[in-house]
């Protein structure tokens, strides 16, 4: 019986007064989770969606992940991801959303251009603008995913017309986003909703000196490169941020109304957050390296159970039974522009190394023309299963299928097509358990077979083996939950009436959270208003919490406004061209002539208008910036009275930055004059009282440069916070709507003792 009455829309709140801020540093990070409740045996059930960019191999290891989150924890579970694994998602029994892409494409830029800075020919062809639109899209489909009913297979503007309900969707907003990095949209996402995120991959993304990034081509040596590879991090990050930083840029003002974030601070923007990232591979083959913080771990391989009932066509049983065993040769999702030629090859090597073998057709398309006695081909069959039966494995280097053929205790000679391939050739060899890898472009009939025959020697088999064994010890997907509902249990407000359920409002006025379902109880008693409540924010994104000095800071503002007026200029014969095509050209040359012109006015008024708009907010940049440097210098060289910045929320907000920021300068720089100088002759004497001397005077000097930069640049700051508040009004009227029909499900599933429990302890 539906006990529930309608109610109309509740506020949304930026207040973060009772919303830690984990993410910025280590020691809030540790008060923050002091002040948590204690973790419980049960994780509290969540919303969970799950953003994945990739190929099958990307993908099945979080829909291990999703299982178990959903049957072991009890969660809802979203898995966002491309809309050719809509079945393959859904017949695991997870809900599926659709964020757009083709993963055939994805694949096939990837091969055409497997470095970070693509080549002529790939920039001729178009390929870079076409893969640009499809990361937009697949980000725009990212957030869809965090907060819309139905599976997203509707495109945007069905959505934006309004997509007839079928009355089964039940309403969805994500209390976490958990993804791989390639996706781009989460951590902005995330910002926006004000709810953790966990990102999770098959190859390292975090800076480490251990091994180099596998974007980076390092190639493999023996000498050690520990400050070259940790460098490789920021290297790769600044490039796909030159490439991707605009996609991602236009994406936050244009979907989530957002800030863009400015040039010096979009590269390692995840470490600087400390977003926690769980890594998917085995520790037994490489474990977490002593660089990397608590926030990051190696949770093991998540495989994906139950396909080792897997019943094979007769005629390949029967070759497998025969003897020798045959190998395995298969590229998976690998597209190739010439499968005829990459066929003969490998038809050729097995010839020349003597050998028996199963060949997937995989997306490459291999096995045109004769197939010779010795070679079985075959479409898709479960790897867990398949690789048991055979005696080595020749693959492209995937994440998903060296983690099978290292599960199943086998060998493997792998053929690097781009990515992270490179990097798990790398360390199949390194581990003793594969051959050199061979990459694609210099893969020969000769260099294929000696590979096969070296994998096949007894001392490689029996590494293999003890490798298995170790991975067959070992449960990443129970690790990689884990390592999630310990960062999520201390990140996720609890209900302050029912501590087991995660909070997603906050009365006004009073330090109480609600849960959806806790909320509603109270509402239908009639004890609260829905006036009375706000959207509750979880965790706080601060994605530029200022340069460390005024230099940075004014430098970065500068490119920034080049950036964004080269971007308008760019942009108005686009404008111009949109608006050509809006205005309707009759039969008459005159008045198509008249058409045209006025779409050329208007396009061309619109392009300038962007140019004067971005000169217009240039010194208002600089002034933020500027005021934002001068505040962090002193802390440079050691001033310990510098003040956290102040968050800023909208104009009111703004002005009471500045006011702090004006009276903290006159009076930290001030009693700086005394106060440091003193602290210095305690701990180091006449030494000491010298150093904090001139730690006073820099204090004293810097400190009001900073308040006078800020009058404009936190008055700017405001305003611009007050315009993306009125930007998302529609945005959290969705939310509030959905977290209400969530409230409203939860009430009518719940028993009267509940329901009364909730009253009790909030009237107590």
């Amino acid at each position: 019986m539906d006990r529930t009455q309608k109610f109309p829309l509740p506020e949304y709140t930026e207040d973060a007064s009772v919303v830690r801020t984990e993410q910025l540093d280590v020691g809030v990070q540790a008060q923050a989770t002091a002040q948590a409740p204690e973790p419980q045996k049960t994780p509290s059930p969540l919303n969970i969606v799950i953003q994945v960019v990739g190929s099958r191999g990307d993908v099945q290891p979080f829909v291990a992940l999703g299982q178990a989150l959903k049957s072991t924890c009890k969660h809802r579970v979203r898995v966002a991801t491309h809309p050719i694994f809509k079945s393959f998602v859904e017949q695991n029994g997870l809900e599926f959303f659709s964020i757009g892409g083709d993963p055939h494409e994805l694949m096939a830029y990837m091969v055409r251009s497997p470095g970070l800075l693509p080549s002529l020919d790939v920039l001729r062809g178009g390929d870079v603008a076409r893969h640009r639109k499809m990361v937009a899209r697949m980000m725009v489909g990212c957030w869809r995913s965090c907060i819309e009913e139905g599976d997203g297979m509707c495109d945007l503007e069905e959505v934006k017309k309004g997509k007839p309900k079928t009355g089964k969707e039940a309403p969805f907003v994500a209390d976490v986003i958990v993804a791989n990095p390639p996706s781009f949209a989460h951590v902005h996402c995330g910002q926006k909703l004000g709810i953790p995120v966990h990102l999770m991959f098959t190859m390292p993304w975090t800076a480490t000196q251990a091994f180099p990034h596998p974007l980076a081509n390092i190639k493999n040596s023996s000498k050690d490169l520990g400050l070259v590879n940790y460098v490789s991090y920021a290297m790769v990050e600044t490039l796909l941020w030159q490439g991707l930083g605009s996609v991602q840029n236009r994406f936050r003002e244009k979907v989530l109304g957002l800030e863009p974030i400015r040039l010096a601070f979009g590269p390692r923007m995840l470490s600087r957050l400390k977003i926690p990232h769980t890594y998917c591979w085995s520790p037994s083959l490489i474990p977490k390296p002593q660089d990397w913080g608590t926030h990051v771990s190696v949770a093991g391989f998540y495989f994906l159970a139950g396909t080792t009932e897997y019943t094979p066509e007769p005629a390949l049983s029967a070759f497998l039974f025969a003897r020798p065993p045959p190998i395995y040769v298969g590229f998976g999702s690998i597209v190739i522009d010439d499968p005829v030629a990459l066929t003969k090859t490998v038809f050729d090597a097995i010839c020349l190394a003597g050998v028996r073998a199963v060949i997937s057709k995989g997306w490459a398309g291999l096995g045109s023309g004769k197939i010779p006695g010795n070679i079985f081909l075959i479409g898709d069959v479960p790897h867990d299963w398949l690789f048991r039966r055979i005696s080595a494995v020749v693959h492209h280097g995937g994440a998903g299928t060296t983690a099978a053929a290292m599960a199943a205790g086998k060998p493997s000679v792998i053929v690097p097509f781009f990515g992270d391939q490179f990097f798990w050739g790398d360390m199949i060899q390194k581990a003793g358990v594969g051959a050199k890898p061979i990459p694609g472009k210099e893969l020969t009939a000769a260099l294929l077979a000696a590979a096969i025959n070296e994998v096949l020697q007894p001392v490689v088999l029996d590494r293999a083996e003890v490798l298995g064994s170790h991975i067959d010890g070992e449960n990443g997907v129970v690790s990689g939950c884990a390592s999630l509902h310990q960062h999520t249990e201390a990140q996720c407000i609890k209900c302050s009436m029912a501590p087991h359920q995660v909070a997603v409002w906050r009365v006004k006025k009073k330090e109480i959270c609600l849960s959806a379902f806790a909320a509603t109880v109270l509402l239908n008693a009639r004890i609260l208003r829905v006036q009375d409540l706000k959207l509750l924010r979880h965790v706080e994104y601060d994605l530029e919490s200022g340069p460390w000095d005024p230099i940075t800071g004014v430098v970065s503002s500068c490119l920034g406004m080049v950036g964004n007026m080269t971007k308008s200029l760019g942009d108005v014969p686009a404008a111009v061209s949109q608006a050509n095509k809006a205005r309707p050209i009759d039969g008459s040359v005159a008045r198509g002539s008249l058409n045209v012109a006025q779409g050329t006015v208007f396009g061309t008024s619109k392009g300038v208008g962007r140019i004067l708009l971005a000169g217009f907010r240039s010194p208002f940049e600089v002034m933020l910036m500027a005021a934002r440097g001068f505040h962090n210098v002193p802390a440079l060289y050691g001033d310990w009275s510098v003040r956290p910045p102040e968050r800023i929320t909208g104009v009111v907000s703004g002005f009471e930055a500045m006011g702090k920021e004006i009276g903290y300068s006159l009076y930290d720089g001030i009693s700086g004059l005394f106060l440091h100088p003193m602290d210095g002759a305690r701990h180091e004497g006449i030494a000491g009282f010298s150093k904090g001397l001139a730690i006073g005077l820099g204090g004293f000097v810097l400190k009001p440069i900073a308040a006078a930069w800020g009058i404009g640049g936190y008055t700017y700051e405001g305003i611009n916070k007050e315009m993306e508040k009125l930007f998302g009004s529609s945005t959290k009227a969705h939310i509030s709507l959905s977290r209400l029909a969530q409230g409203s499900e939860e009430f009518n599933g719940a028993s009267d003792e509940e329901i009364a429990g909730v009253i009790r302890i909030f009237l107590a």
